[in-house]
């Protein structure tokens, strides 16, 4: 069978409601929450087979080398990943990856995923995109609702007339029901022509992009410009910048899905979730007897109902006496919060934000085009990194106003330009470079090299960078 179906994964968010698990810098689809995979890896991987192609990437700027690194350490490839100058939601990001499929296959049929959620039987998945294939028409689009497994408040839901369709068994949608209140939730949960909207649909391009031109001409307009005018960069295809912030944040569903006739949807029996919370998280881990779930570096005694989870050795999470509780803690923050109260954790964000809290967006850890870093410790005038450059790769050629830096070499063998002078240095060895100074970090060999930097200085912020040559052309401290 021909590669017919071209998946186009939507990785911009940012997965505010699992902080501090999930950050801007560093959003959940990209983090192993599950297993020893990605949830971003996890969702591509479902995906191929006889019938699908190499799938269409849309993610954000922050998430670009996140992505691309991701990828080649999985050894899988794209038909392309495209940047979201700013994210605008779903309705756009869809969009682009849509046009960029007609670029790539004359009208394809279109499966639009979400990267950030678990299904549990990738072999079940696949085989129920490949029986439907057949049944998606010129105008018609399908979409797959969840077995509700109680009345959850933080999912869309489906409505169905619980009418098959003539040539086969999916059903009817009848509507669309956004993220109801609790008592609805309840009347929804339980009748049975009622089911969780898992985000997933699928259609050919045709169909989706004149949708597009009858509900939402201002959107299609924009978003055909901001593809027209993107450039290649780095490998990336960075959409158009000014047309693209003219457009307005809407998802997909509210854009043209609940617009539309002709929707069926197949009832998906597997276990699904979006992992959208940290109480939702929870339920993905084997409970004691007491109803706790207890992962990583953590203790809990004399308590029930709860869940703690410290994700780094450097702190050991304790619990004593908690009910109903859920504690997660990180290298550089801890949460703690009832359990019933999870949705609040996006407010929680929003108040950091307000606040300046650093912690509130970033990570400690930062992908490049040539590797990536961690901040292992810092303070007012100092700061430590574990930097890793990539095979062949190096950084710019540049210089700090305001900072000095020592390098440690402690896995392979670096070429350091200092000044006029090319030093090599292997594991062990280390160089000082003073403020003001031109320098470069260069990986010579095949193998991955980890340096330990030490930055001293009145200020030590990433953006205190003067650049003089740089292999990925950039401008800022990116």
């Amino acid at each position: 069978m021909n590669k017919i179906v071209h998946p186009i994964i939507l990785a911009g968010g940012s997965g505010t409601r699992l902080w501090p698990l999930s950050r801007s810098t560093m959003p959940k689809q990209f983090t192993e929450l599950l297993g020893d995979k990605t949830l971003f890896i996890n969702t591509i991987l479902r995906l191929k087979g006889e019938v699908f192609s190499n799938p269409i990437i849309v993610t954000g700027e922050l998430s670009r080398f996140i992505v691309k690194n991701q990828l080649e350490d999985s050894e899988i490839d794209s038909l392309g990943i495209l940047i979201e100058p700013i994210a605008r939601d779903t309705a756009c990001a869809a969009l682009a990856g849509i046009i960029h499929a007609t670029k790539i296959s004359n009208d394809p049929i279109i499966l639009l995923c979400p990267a950030d959620h678990w299904i549990n039987d990738t072999l079940y998945f696949r085989k129920i995109i490949k029986e439907n294939i057949t049944h998606v028409r010129d105008d018609n689009i399908i979409t797959f609702g969840i077995n509700p497994q109680y009345p959850h408040t933080g999912y869309g839901w489906i409505t169905t007339s619980n009418r098959k369709n003539s040539n086969n068994n999916i059903l009817e949608v009848h509507k669309f029901v956004e993220k109801p209140n609790f008592e609805t939730a309840k009347i929804l949960f339980n009748d049975n022509a009622n089911y969780w909207n898992s985000g997933i649909f699928m259609a050919k391009a045709s169909f989706l992009i004149n949708a597009y031109k009858k509900y939402h001409r201002k959107i299609y307009n924009l978003v055909n410009k901001a593809y027209k005018n993107a450039i290649n960069d780095l490998g990336f295809i960075r959409l158009e910048k000014e047309n693209w912030k003219k457009l307005k944040k809407i998802s997909i569903d509210h854009a043209i899905i609940e617009k539309l006739k002709n929707i069926y949807m197949v009832p998906f029996q597997g276990i699904w979730s979006d992992v959208g919370s940290l109480h939702s998280l929870m339920q993905h881990y084997q409970k004691d007897t007491k109803n706790n779930v207890i992962i990583g570096n953590s203790t809990l005694i004399d308590s029930e109902n709860t869940f703690l989870n410290s994700i780094t050795n450097q702190v050991h999470l304790v619990g004593v006496g908690l009910n109903n509780i859920i504690a997660v803690a990180t290298k550089d923050a801890v949460l703690c919060i009832d359990k019933r109260q999870t949705e609040k954790v996006k407010d929680v964000v929003q108040k950091l934000i307000e606040d300046n809290v650093e912690q509130a967006n970033k990570s400690l850890e930062d992908f490049r085009p040539w590797g990536k870093f961690e901040v292992l410790s810092r303070d007012k005038n100092f700061q430590v990194k574990k930097i890793q450059v990539l095979p062949k790769c190096k950084l710019s050629l540049q210089s700090h106003k305001y900072r000095s830096e020592h390098w440690v070499v402690v896995e392979g063998k670096a070429r350091v330009t200092l000044g006029e002078k090319v030093i090599i240095i292997s594991e062990n060895e280390s160089i000082y470079i003073n403020a003001g100074v031109k320098h470069r970090l260069e990986n010579p060999t095949n193998e991955i090299i980890s340096i330990i930097e030490v930055q001293t200085g009145t200020y030590l912020g990433e953006d205190d960078i003067i650049r003089y040559d740089d292999d990925y052309k950039r401008l800022s401290a990116d």
